[in-house]
C-alpha cells in the first residue's frame, strides 16, 4: 500500500496499521510520485487545493475522493475531472457545493489551473 500523508502524525499512523495488516506501507510525496504503480486512488481530505492532477492519472485508475464535498474543498484539478471517464456521486450536495461546483465556477471565471508541486 502507498500511503501520501502531509501530517506526520498520520504517516505515523499509515505505518502502525501496516504493521497491524501484516503489509507493506510506502509513504510518498506526491500523487504524481505514485504514477503507473497504482490502481486506486482514495483521498480524504479537506484540502482547499488540488492534490491530484491529470498528469498524475492513468487510464483505468479507479479515484474514489472523500472530504471534497463543501465549499472551498477540493481534492481533483479541472482537467483530472474531465480526464474521468465516468463520474458517480453520491450525494447531490456534492455537485451544487463541493468539488464539481468549484472546478465549474474556476471554469466560468477563466482561471488558471494550479500545478502539482
Amino acid at each position: 500500500m502507498r500511503v501520501g500523508e502531509r501530517s506526520p502524525r498520520h504517516r505515523l499512523s499509515a505505518n502502525e496499521m501496516g504493521k497491524e495488516l501484516g503489509i507493506d506501507v510506502s509513504l510518498v510525496e506526491t500523487v504524481g510520485s505514485m504514477k503507473n504503480r497504482i490502481d486506486i486512488l482514495v483521498t480524504t481530505t479537506p484540502s482547499c487545493k488540488p492534490l491530484v492532477f491529470a498528469e498524475s492519472m492513468t487510464p483505468g485508475l479507479h479515484v474514489n475522493t472523500i472530504g471534497a464535498d463543501d465549499p472551498p474543498k477540493i481534492a481533483l484539478d479541472a482537467d483530472a475531472l474531465k480526464k474521468a471517464d465516468k463520474i458517480v456521486i453520491a450525494a447531490e450536495d456534492s455537485l451544487l457545493s463541493g468539488q464539481f461546483a468549484i472546478q465549474s465556477r474556476r471554469e466560468s471565471s477563466g482561471e488558471s489551473k494550479s500545478t502539482e508541486g
